[in-house]
């Protein structure tokens, strides 16, 4: 029967919004249905609720969602308006989707109930009304033309719809078309329908899950069990009297019975023609046990009778004994339950029946009826009317009724059956269904076969037996359907396939030839996007994140069916740089993106890294830099796990063969540095003298903004533009003075406040906040930049260039490094002015300095300009060569750069191919490598 809507339910709207605007996103009801266009509103107003006109707006939805206008402007009233298909038919009523709206800045989500209708109804078979908020699970209508129904959903609420208003349950005076709930029911469990005659009034009973047994509707002979409705016609849901152990209930025409937990069959209402099986007494009885003999598993009934199954798996009949529809082969009635023991052959029956079935099974008549009955294996006797085949024989018209239960050969592993007034369903155990009779089923018809009905989704249920001699009524319960979506692995691996795996299961199976639709993020792409499930209910396909994404990106692939969405995210794991020769993206295995990366100077080197989600790690040849207590190196990266919220990493030595040491600046201000602190370089009192294999605190220090590391010392630049040093100060590496020891943490003496600092092996350089350059250190080769040999234990202030020109006052940074392989003592150093432009001086063999020369180049003792490097930013020097980054995101080399195309040359060149570069190497102690990296933009 087609129903044209459900009664409306309340909710209340969210809302969203910031100090000056606020959205409501409603619909009817606040609920959706599963699938067909609804209008939706978007209501924009301001702090105080006045409705803002000219507004836009946009509507977001679920992926299988059509929005007809999803974005447009709000009216005069504050209002736009579209509608909104959910497109997914099938999708399990009572889950929710959200509708989010965009406005400015403002934004609101709003959930909604779907209202969806797991099941089939009627000729020809098709998905019914999407009006129900929670999935079906028992159905049963009573035998009037048009009829009326009751349904019971998984919430355990009970719905009803239909003429009579008696059967409403809700006190209403008037039938309605409309499913609405019966307010005073929660917590059942099923429902069956009685009937009060050819014309009379039926009933509805209803079992809770509490045992309880309610019902409405005809009570003229008390067969709702309530002794005060008795003999009226009661419009609102009444308790049956003395039961709360209730594990079954059944209806036949004014009686009830139930089945109760200790397996006793009682009965109650009218015992006409022995309707109840009480006995003799045709009068009307209260609740009374049926005399069975043994404990009852399953009861059906007819309209003057009854069947039960017991639990030693016999079968039982009583009633009226027209047409022999007992199942006794005679026409006698039968006051009391008759022991079923042959077949209609003479051969007994089998001893495990576990269920029977039974209803109307002649039109417009309510005298004939059919009965099957199920055993454990799924085998099939029926017995009674057959005049449109409908006992399944295979036989021909004009087809004979049969008196005592008949194997239906064609019948196998059922379940449970439904007897229409022209046809029977049988549900198999497989969840498939097969139909006989007159089913009025497109490509079946009229067969007195078992015939399978194709096209249906897994069914669980099936019309609870109903009086209705008028229609078929037939309703097919849908399984529970689930989709669910898995990405193998624990993590996605940039430019790597990984396995999706989607899985559609109803009730816990799986369910085979399911369309499914998917789709991914972030740029990720699937080797296929749509497939129908195999046997074992999945479909198979790869997804590929791209090479660059992002570090620490979430990769959702989505699948989509007719009945819902699922999705699986995963981290990708990545590499947001170019390692070394030939520029190439290094190894995809950083869970973020990467933004200060250095590396020691020892063969093999040791990294340590810092990612943008604030954690270390490192890797390499020594344990001890490994920050997690290893006792040996590791190649892959690992994290340091006591650490968190870092900013930088630098890296410093001890010499060619010694050990190195890391130092991290948190964002906090905080310096934490492990490795060699033999000179104390860690600033770390307690841990002084030793080398340290996980992180220690430098003390005193909360303010850091910078940090760089030489020789065997440490320097801090302070928030407030202070230079600090601490560690080896010998030759002057510290610029703390002629003393050559061990430094506590100490000031320099710069005279202004620091911006930039830089080190090599015995000194080091920083740029004060006026733009001025300064160097100290030891003055082999007159690398502190003053033109002479001298060393300068205390900072020395660069006045002029080369040429003996006076140097700019806008220096911004200062970078400096090994310029010799194999060598620590020599360097090459390069400050960086606010308009880009670069003065080097130093080390030159390789032609580092980038001044166009020839071999053989001279070194050079003062900053000298770099023509060829323009509009860089910072710089990194490696043993043999040099990279400048360039505030556009180019990247320049010079020296013996050992790339394709470059080679060794002493004019800055461009790196050609490379993406948008935001950083390169922390400046670091390597005079064995080139340890170049790129550090593109995440």
């Amino acid at each position: 029967m087609a129903v044209p809507a459900i009664m409306a339910m309340s909710a209340t709207p969210a809302y969203a919004g910031s100090n000056t605007t606020k959205m409501t996103i409603s619909s009817a009801g606040q609920s959706l249905p599963a699938s067909g266009a609804t209008p939706v509103t978007v209501m924009v107003t301001d702090a105080q609720d006045v409705p803002l006109g000219g507004q836009s707006v946009s509507l977001l939805g679920p992926s299988n969602a059509v929005i007809a206008t999803p974005t447009g402007t709000t009216n005069g009233s504050g209002v736009f308006s579209t509608t909104v298909d959910l497109k997914t038919p099938w999708m399990t009523p009572g889950s929710t989707v959200t509708l989010t709206a965009v406005s400015g800045t403002s934004s609101a989500a709003q959930p909604f109930l779907v209202l969806g209708a797991n099941m089939y109804a009627n000729v020809p078979l098709s998905q019914y009304d999407r009006v129900f908020p929670s999935p079906v699970v028992s159905i049963t209508n009573t035998h009037f033309a048009g009829g009326n129904g009751a349904a019971v959903l998984a919430d355990g609420s009970v719905w009803t719809f239909g003429s009579q208003a008696a059967l409403m349950g809700d006190g209403s005076t008037s039938g309605r078309n409309a499913w609405g709930k019966v307010p005073s029911l929660s917590g059942a469990a099923e429902v069956v329908a009685g009937t009060n005659g050819g014309s009379g009034l039926g009933f509805f009973l209803v079992r809770l899950k509490n045992g309880e047994v309610w019902g409405w509707g005809a009570n003229g002979a008390g067969q709702l069990g309530n002794a005060a409705s008795q003999g009226t016609v009661t419009n609102v849901p009444v308790k049956m009297d003395g039961v709360g152990d209730a594990v079954g209930v059944a209806a036949a025409e004014n009686a009830s019975f139930v089945v109760r937990s200790a397996g006793a069959l009682w009965a109650v209402g009218s015992n006409n023609v022995g309707t109840a099986g009480l006995g003799s007494d045709q009068g009307i009885r209260p609740l009374t046990q049926v005399a069975v003999g043994v404990g009852v598993v399953s009861v059906a009934t007819r309209r003057n009778g009854g069947y039960c199954v017991g639990s030693d798996g016999s079968l039982w009949g009583w009633g009226y004994g027209f047409g022999s529809y007992v199942g006794g082969g005679n026409g006698d009635s039968h006051a009391s339950p008759l022991k079923l023991l042959v077949d209609n052959s003479g051969a007994p029956l089998p001893t495990n029946f576990v269920s029977v079935w039974a209803g109307l099974a002649r039109a417009a008549n309510f005298n004939y009826a059919a009965a099957f009955a199920v055993t454990a294996d799924g085998a099939v006797y029926g017995w009674g009317e057959n005049g449109n085949g409908q006992l399944g024989q295979g036989d021909s018209s004009p087809r004979s009724n049969i008196y005592r239960p008949t194997l239906v050969p064609g019948a196998t592993n059922v379940s449970r059956i439904y007897v229409s007034s022209r046809s029977v369903t049988a549900l198999r155990k497989d969840g498939t269904v097969m139909a006989w009779g007159e089913t009025e089923l497109s490509g079946i018809g009229t067969t007195s076969t078992p015939t399978a009905v194709a096209g249906l989704r897994p069914i669980t249920g099936l019309t609870k037996n109903a009086f209705n001699a008028y229609g078929q009524e037939r309703y097919f319960i849908t399984g529970s359907e689930a989709l669910t979506v898995d990405v193998a692995g624990a993590t996605l691996t940039a430019g790597a396939a990984s396995t999706v795996t989607a899985t559609v299961t109803s009730g816990g199976a799986p369910e085979s030839g399911v369309p499914v639709a998917l789709s991914a993020t972030a740029g990720s792409v699937l080797a296929a996007t749509s497939g129908t499930t195999s046997s074992a209910g999945t479909v198979q396909t790869t997804v590929t994140p791209d090479t660059w994404t992002t570090p620490g990106a979430t990769v959702i692939v989505s699948g989509s069916t007719d009945f819902g969405q699922a999705t699986d995210s995963l981290t990708v794991l990545g590499a947001n740089m170019y390692d070394s020769f030939p520029p190439a993206q290094y190894a995809r295995v950083f869970p973020s993106p990467v933004v200060s990366i250095t590396s020691t100077y020892t063969g093999g080197g040791n990294n340590a890294v810092v990612l943008a989600d604030g954690s270390v790690w490192t890797r390499g040849s020594q344990p001890e830099l490994m920050g997690d207590g290893s006792t040996s190196g590791r190649e892959a990266w690992g994290k340091v796990p006591s650490l968190s919220g870092a900013a930088e990493v630098v890296s410093g030595t001890e010499g060619r063969a010694g050990f190195a040491f890391f130092i991290v600046r948190l964002k906090n201000g905080e310096v934490w540095g492990w490795g060699n602190n033999r000179s104390g370089q860690l600033g770390n009192a307690a841990s002084q003298g030793t080398v340290t294999s996980v992180p220690v605190k430098m003390d005193g220090v909360t303010d850091a903004v910078g940090v760089a590391a030489a020789f065997n010392s440490t320097f801090v630049l302070r928030s407030g533009g202070a230079l600090w040093g601490v560690g080896s100060n010998y030759v002057g590496t510290l610029g703390l003075g002629t003393d050559q020891g061990n430094r506590t943490l100490t000031q320099l003496a710069v005279g202004v406040g620091v911006v930039s600092v830089a080190t090599r092996t015995f000194g080091g350089y920083c740029v004060g906040s006026d733009g001025s350059l300064w160097g100290w250190g030891y003055g082999y080769g007159s690398y502190v930049g003053g033109g002479n040999g001298d060393t300068h234990w205390t900072p020395l202030k660069l006045l002029v260039d080369n040429s003996g020109a006076p140097l700019p006052t806008n220096f911004v940074s200062v970078w400096a490094g090994l310029a010799k392989a194999a060598d620590g003592n020599q360097v090459a150093v390069f400050a960086v002015t606010a308009d880009g432009a670069v003065y080097g001086w130093g080390w030159n063999e390789n032609g580092q300095l980038g001044l166009g020369d020839s071999a053989p180049r001279p070194n050079i003792y003062r900053p000298t300009l770099v023509a060829g490097a323009t509009n860089v930013s910072r710089i990194y020097v490696s043993s043999r060569s040099v990279t400048a980054l360039r505030k556009d995101g180019t990247v320049l080399v010079w020296g013996e750069t050992e790339l394709s195309g470059i080679g060794t040359t002493s004019t800055p060149t461009a790196v050609a191919g490379l993406r948008p570069i935001t950083g390169l190497t922390q400046n670091a102690f390597n005079a064995y490598g080139q340890e170049r990296y790129f550090i593109t933009a995440p």
